[in-house]
């Protein structure tokens, strides 16, 4: 898995299920709110998820 993460980037993704549901369908962002408190919620952990990838490599 180490291998994908560090190779590829957002625009390799196609789809993405969360709990079973569709937000990322044929690379178009689907079913969230986007001015909505998610957005607010992922720029608070960015930078920390940033960090761990980082120390991946």
């Amino acid at each position: 898995m180490e291998s994908v993460v560090s190779l590829l980037n957002g625009h390799s993704v196609n789809d993405v299920i969360v709990g079973g549901r569709f937000v990322v369908r044929d690379g178009g962002l689907i079913g969230v709110n986007e001015g909505g408190e998610l957005i607010e919620k992922l720029y608070d952990v960015i930078p920390e998820v940033y960090g761990k990838l980082s120390n991946m490599a």
